[in-house]
């Protein structure tokens, strides 16, 4: 296992959830 290429995919990861996750609080905060 490649421990750099992990910790790559990881932190892509995080960040892909958190601009979802901001972006449906944004859709969200907006309907109400």
């Amino acid at each position: 296992v490649d421990y750099v290429n992990s910790m790559r995919a990881a932190k892509k990861f995080a960040s892909v959830v958190s601009d979802s996750l901001k972006v449906n609080g944004h859709i969200f905060s907006s309907k109400f």
